[in-house]
């Protein structure tokens, strides 16, 4: 099941919800939120429905915000049961196509804490972030790095990447490889991304 911004109608904006399952969807709540660039939250709506095996329906239009010459952050959630079923992130480009305002998003620092355990012959590290800060960190990047010779570690499985985080949010994501793969040195985990300060943490 996925809900989406359908990109091929960017006139009306409109948002659909696809459910690619052979089993019907009812009590469905579609939740769309908008955010400027300051992180401030400028539109918010819900929406009830049902959708049929392998159907789709149109939600509804996404508002643009007030000042259209400026790019804006878009989350959507499903949910069933108060169950998340699924999250979606977006920028949205001001009228025209430009995206040159990310480039005066606030640069954050976030605080991390981090676990390792060793299962097995794989290392395990739980790292546990938050966003204290007014502005959003776009596109958080985790790293485990061989600390003498700063080498990335791999292969390594991340359970998320590449994720942002709305003021107030947390996230805890598990990173785990093969501790042979530390090649006898000590694992150091990098926090880094478009707008968030490049901290190191020996672990």
């Amino acid at each position: 099941m996925a809900w989406k911004i359908l990109h091929s109608n960017s006139a009306t904006r409109q948002g659909r919800l696809a459910n690619s399952t052979t089993v019907d969807r009812t009590g469905l709540v579609a939740d769309a939120r908008i955010y400027g660039l300051d992180g401030e939250e400028v539109w918010h709506n819900i929406t009830n429905l049902n959708v049929p095996a392998t159907n789709a329906r149109d939600c509804f239009s996404l508002a643009r915000p007030e000042i259209p010459d400026q790019v804006h952050f878009v989350k959507l959630k499903l949910s069933s049961n108060n169950s998340v079923l699924s999250k979606n992130f977006y920028w949205s480009e001001a009228q025209g196509g430009d995206c040159t305002g990310l480039n005066a998003l606030t640069q954050l620092s976030l605080p991390v804490s981090t676990d390792v355990a060793t299962e097995g012959d794989t290392h395990k590290i739980t790292v546990k972030l938050s966003n204290p800060n007014p502005a959003v960190a776009l596109a958080i990047r985790l790293k485990a790095v061989r600390k003498a010779s700063h080498a990335r570690v791999l292969p390594a499985m991340y359970e998320d990447n590449y994720f942002s985080l709305l003021p107030g949010e947390r996230k805890t994501v598990a990173v785990r490889f093969l501790t042979s793969a530390l090649g006898g040195e000590v694992p150091v985990l990098v926090v880094e991304g478009w707008n968030v300060q490049q901290e190191s943490h020996c672990l």
